[in-house]
């Protein structure tokens, strides 16, 4: 296996492969997240659910003998100091399922759905998730007050649009100290109250394909700037677009687009680098052909290759110069060495 140096920054890195600890030969990874209490760790499923430690080593498995889908998120629901895991029962459409720390057992909180991506989010004092059901009904999911009571939802807006909707997002948009939120085309204002309608302002016009907008985004914050842009990747297609979306002055306007390439194949995962000694950002990109990393200079994007040994589901940090890749077939660890 070959891995190519590259620059981040000014400083030359070479990324060094540390642990590569492949899953049992059988069971397939189709999501993952960040877990955080009690103890930190990679946690993924698909048809098992694994806990992998941050600083390698064999994986835990917490469940056999599941089909879950790709769409979940993790979030400590009932409050007590364990994160639990939120998951689409399969990959086809299906149950919405908690599955509550640390004995995993399932509760039902939604009976029919389907969604690509799930939020932990905070709106006007209550607690919850969001997710897009059936990718265009975007949807807050309050946790209950008592284990056993059942799931409440508020719908915060329907999006109708020739494409399917995601890649959840919360940042505060507009500078009005309230969260938003952003999914594929568009980003929500929030309006504060729980009984106020949220609006819905669009950002880009890539829907022409069913799945065009069920997109990966990420924060990039330009030297300078008092508000970050975005970056924005057509998840689900080969060929795929990969845009960098400048931050207008009015954020209710359309945000203009700055195209990235080469664009690789299903960019699944973003992850920004924050800059060193003024420069931009260093945006990397897993893909089907690895980790790519896109550097902007004067004007140009250049790309380089990371890592190319498997397709790549997600990227965490891990310290300042670790990388933690989320392939189908286990997590893969990845220093980035001065």
């Amino acid at each position: 296996m070959q891995i190519s140096s590259c620059r981040l920054g000014r400083l030359l890195l070479f990324p060094v492969l540390l642990a590569l600890v492949p899953a049992i030969a059988w069971a397939e990874i189709r999501g993952a997240a960040l877990l955080r209490r009690p103890h930190a760790g990679v946690i993924t499923w698909g048809t098992e659910v694994q806990l992998w430690p941050l600083r390698g080593g064999t994986p835990l498995t917490l469940l056999k003998g599941v089909n879950f889908g790709p769409g979940g998120c993790v979030a400590d629901v009932d409050g007590d100091g364990r994160d639990d895991l939120l998951v689409q029962e399969s990959r086809e459409p299906g149950r919405f399922l908690w599955l509550r720390a640390p004995r995993w057992e399932a509760r039902v909180i939604e009976t029919q759905t389907q969604f690509h991506d799930c939020l932990p989010f905070e709106f006007d004092g209550h607690r919850g998730v969001v997710l897009a059901h059936f990718d265009a009904q975007v949807r807050f999911y309050e946790f209950p007050k008592r284990i056993d009571d059942p799931w409440q939802y508020n719908e915060l807006y329907s999006i109708y649009t020739a494409s399917r909707q995601g890649g959840l997002l919360a940042c505060d948009v507009d500078g009005d100290g309230l969260t938003d939120l952003l999914i594929g085309n568009y980003w929500m204002r929030n309006p504060g109250h729980w009984e106020l309608p949220w609006r819905l302002f669009n950002m880009n016009t890539f829907f022409d394909k069913p799945d065009a907008a069920l997109a990966r985004l990420a924060l990039f914050q330009r030297p300078g700037r008092a508000k970050p842009d975005l970056i924005w990747a057509e998840s689900e297609s080969a060929p795929a677009r990969l845009a960098w979306l400048e931050r207008p002055e009015d954020v209710r306007q359309q945000w203009p687009v700055h195209m990235i390439e080469p664009a690789p194949n299903h960019p699944r995962a973003l992850l920004a680098v924050e800059a060193r000694e003024g420069g931009w950002p260093e945006l990397l990109v897993g893909a089907d052909d690895g980790v790519r990393l896109y550097r902007c200079v004067r004007g140009a994007w250049t790309m380089s290759r990371l890592w190319s040994s498997a397709p790549v589901l997600a990227l965490f940090r891990f310290g300042r110069d670790t990388l933690l890749v989320v392939t189908p077939l286990g997590v893969k660890k990845i220093r980035l060495a001065h």
